[in-house]
């Protein structure tokens, strides 16, 4: 979790530097706090912001027929990772447009074996799911404080793993690899909501907002041929590439960030 907290801190350090938050007590540049109009501050904050972007930690949990094909190739059922989220809210009206990305990475494997002072060999394995999702979002506003929302989702999820495989003699290194990709045509629902923990205003009219986002998205999709790329065995450099097919993959993610409304 530690990576995870250092992320978001960075993140939020990075939005508040540059300028002053305005919460109940706003702070303005270069301006005494007693000449500041509260109206005027009120006006600014309860203005509707066009564009919201989001960053955050993800988690990608496989479902049904998905978690049992994973499980038939010792392969994990759950990936870390990172989703990243760009789009238009059209306020007044409570609809937000958008596209996601997002990456799931799964257990690897590295392994390097010396069999002598001038040669030596190296194999290591990736695994990661990559879901690029279109938004369609119900988002109605609570006194521009929380916003729940419910969401459909739809796109692709690509499923890959490779293998790559290094031979190093002297100063020399030859490069080969394997593996094996696929993709599915993914939709879902999902929920989530985001709570403002700041105000960034600049006058005469300007404002950023910042929020904390939590959501769950439970996702399908069509046919796709799922692989796992592994070591035999904790010894050697011997590996395999596992393969099998999954009727209706099934997938629920959930995500932990921060959203920024522009």
């Amino acid at each position: 979790m530690r990576p995870l907290f250092l992320t978001m801190f960075v993140i939020l350090a990075v939005r508040l530097l540059p300028a002053q938050v305005a919460g109940d007590n706003p702070f303005v540049d270069d301006a005494p706090v007693e000449d500041i109009d509260p109206a005027i501050i009120a006006r600014i904050k309860d203005q509707a912001l066009d564009f919201q972007w989001s960053a955050g930690f993800m988690q990608s949990i496989a479902q049904s027929e998905l978690r049992t094909a994973l499980d038939s190739m010792n392969a994990p059922a759950a990936g870390y990772g990172f989703g990243v989220e760009f789009g238009r809210y059209f306020d007044p009206v409570p609809v937000f447009v958008g596209a996601n990305f997002g990456m799931a990475f799964y257990p690897s494997r590295d392994r390097t074996i010396n069999s002598s002072s001038r040669r030596s060999y190296s194999v290591t394995t990736s695994n990661f799911s990559m879901p690029i999702l279109a938004t369609l979002r119900f988002q109605p506003s609570i006194y521009n404080w929380v916003y729940p929302y419910a969401e459909v989702v739809g796109g692709i999820t690509v499923f890959s793993s490779d293998v790559t495989v290094r031979r190093i003699f002297d100063n020399d290194t030859t490069t080969t690899g394997d593996g094996d990709g696929d993709f599915s045509w993914t939709y879902g629902v999902g929920l989530g909501a985001a709570v403002k923990v700041a105000d960034i205003i600049t006058l005469p009219n300007s404002l950023q907002r910042t929020l904390i986002d939590i959501r769950f998205r439970y996702t399908t999709g069509s046919r796709v041929e799922v692989s796992y790329a592994d070591l035999l065995d904790e010894t050697t450099l011997d590996y395999q590439v596992r393969r099998t097919e999954v009727a209706r993959p099934a997938v629920l993610m959930f995500q932990l960030g921060l959203t920024f409304q522009l």
